[in-house]
């Protein structure tokens, strides 16, 4: 059985844990608008996933592939992002505090509007990360986070 393309959208998932799906990819699904406090998605193939709107406090989703995947307007508080693949990963509007990027892949994030708060950034180097309106307080940069920008 392979769990792709599932709509879980508008529902109360807290401390589920995701991270023994078969196949480990639950790549394309659809979490729009749920609540995923306290919920696991180590190692998963999380690719082009629907997480906009949701809350992902407390979560943990290390090692994961999240490249092309909507995080926009999410709650990310106290989640676990080390070495996970965020390339072409959307971050707009999202609240981020206290978030652990470690060892994470950045590239072509769209950060726009973004609130982060409290949250060490040092991978993120990519010149084609967007930045625009965002809302740096208490973040640690890396001394490379605005290389190559103009």
């Amino acid at each position: 059985m392979k769990m792709a393309r599932i709509d879980f959208s508008y529902v109360n998932l807290s401390n589920s844990n995701f991270s023994h799906v078969f196949n480990k990819t639950l790549f394309e699904s659809k979490f729009e608008s749920s609540i995923l406090q306290d919920s696991k998605f180590e190692k998963l193939n999380l690719t082009s996933v629907n997480f906009k709107l949701s809350d992902l406090t407390n979560s943990n989703l290390s090692s994961a592939n999240l490249s092309n995947t909507d995080l926009s307007q999410s709650k990310l508080i106290n989640t676990n992002f080390s070495n996970c693949d965020l390339q072409g990963t959307n971050f707009s509007y999202t609240i981020i505090r206290n978030a652990n990027f470690d060892g994470a892949k950045v590239s072509k994030l769209n950060l726009n509007g973004a609130s982060i708060d409290s949250t060490v950034l040092t991978s993120f180097t990519d010149i084609s990360t967007s930045i625009d309106g965002l809302n740096l307080k208490n973040v640690t940069l890396s001394t490379n986070f605005f290389a190559g920008k103009e």
